[in-house]
């Protein structure tokens, strides 16, 4: 399913995320031989996360634990996110969450 054009300046700051090296983020696995990539941007208010090819920005406060589920809308392919995967965005960034040290996540 696809909606309007996720934004090009947005697109671009993902691509950019998505091509780093070395990667400074968490690398966490999903299934199998894959992993999903999830970094903390600026100061800790934004979330980077990637699997396979695809990548989005998840609203997030660090300091506090709170995961916005409701700003995983939409993939940089401009598709959708599914009911399913934006319940494993969550977790996953939870995860990353907790090996920053986080202890109580929240998400809302």
């Amino acid at each position: 399913m696809k909606r309007k054009r996720m934004p090009d300046s947005e697109k671009a700051a993902l691509s950019e995320l998505k091509s780093r090296c070395p990667f400074t983020g968490f690398k966490l696995p999903i299934k199998g031989d894959d992993f999903c990539k999830v970094a903390f941007i600026g100061r800790g208010e934004e979330a980077f996360y990637q699997e396979a090819e695809r990548a989005l920005f998840v609203q997030v406060i660090v300091r506090t634990g709170l995961i916005d589920s409701k700003s995983i809308k939409q993939w940089d392919t401009d598709d959708l996110v599914t009911v399913a995967e934006r319940v494993a965005v969550v977790e996953r960034v939870a995860i990353a969450l907790k090996l920053l040290g986080v202890s109580d996540v929240t998400i809302v």
